[in-house]
């Protein structure tokens, strides 16, 4: 027999029990039964919020999918919609990559890769623009030059938008060929347009080159800055000085930029103590 005060202490117990299933499950977990998924009040207000800040983007995929004539590509509108919320702030050091494009740009800076060997940026007029062709590459040797823009790849013509596509077409296995249709200023003012068939090579970037001048000047060239061009650079340096330079020119024409590492390191050869450079974070 179960005496009333064991019988009130049971009672209390499973209600307290029942008070805490019920926060617990309603704050943490989201019950399914049936076809019904109950969710605490928190949770549905940050959903709610959520859909009321992505609506819009969902109504115009929407319409695209409906009324474009050619197919709308989802997966390609959403990848489209995250490139264009950085590139709305204004800053062209600040963007969005896939995989498959940040994987294109840590091979750049190792130093080595398959291709023609060039830099390209993108133009004011949205055309892909040479900033300059690799030293003794296959577009040196086929005469590209600093200016010249590239129109077509393989008869495809390509925007500067499509920047990373085309970088894509111009890799390649060594050995195969690629075609670029190239728009370029002439002396005159004019404007010629003429096809180039480049063949593919292994590019080992060699970013740094040097050589004695008159009266023991020491000349280096950087012509990027990757993960190899400081190990580079001190190596030549340390040449120059056995040679018993006595001043040095260093030669940045045409750099692109790159890898700040890089560029740190071999400063630091010249500066004394004291910062190099820095970097500042919202934080």
């Amino acid at each position: 027999m179960v005496s009333k005060k064991k019988y009130i202490i049971t009672i209390v117990a499973v209600a307290l029990l029942a008070v805490f299933l019920t926060l617990t499950i309603g704050n943490v977990f989201l019950v399914e039964i049936g076809q019904k998924v109950f969710l605490s009040k928190d949770e549905y207000i940050e959903l709610k919020e959520m859909y009321e800040k992505y609506k819009k983007q969902e109504k115009v995929m929407e319409i695209a999918k409906r009324d474009f004539l050619y197919e709308a590509d989802e997966k390609v509108m959403l990848q489209g919609a995250l490139q264009g919320t950085l590139k709305a702030l204004g800053d062209p050091y600040t963007q969005f990559m896939t995989k498959e494009e940040f994987d294109a740009l840590m091979q750049d800076t190792e130093g080595s890769y398959e291709g023609i060997g060039v830099y390209i940026t993108a133009g004011d007029d949205n055309r892909i623009v040479i900033v300059s062709p690799i030293e003794d590459t296959p577009a040196e040797k086929a005469g590209l030059k600093t200016g010249d823009k590239i129109i077509r790849i393989n008869g495809v013509e390509y925007t500067a938008d499509q920047i990373n596509a085309a970088v894509n077409v111009m890799k390649g296995e060594p050995g195969t060929s690629v075609t670029l249709t190239i728009q370029r200023v002439l002396p005159d003012g004019s404007q010629s347009m003429s096809d180039l068939q480049i063949k593919r090579e292994k590019i080992r970037i060699n970013t740094v080159k040097s050589s004695m001048l008159e009266d023991d000047i020491g000349y280096i060239r950087v012509t990027t800055f990757d993960m190899q061009t400081a190990s580079d650079f001190k190596t030549a340096y340390k040449t120059l000085k056995n040679k018993g330079v006595k001043g040095l020119v260093i030669d940045l024409r045409y750099n692109p930029g790159g890898m700040i590492n890089s560029t740190v390191e071999i400063s630091d050869i010249f500066l004394g103590e004291g910062i190099v450079t820095y970097t500042k974070t919202k934080s």
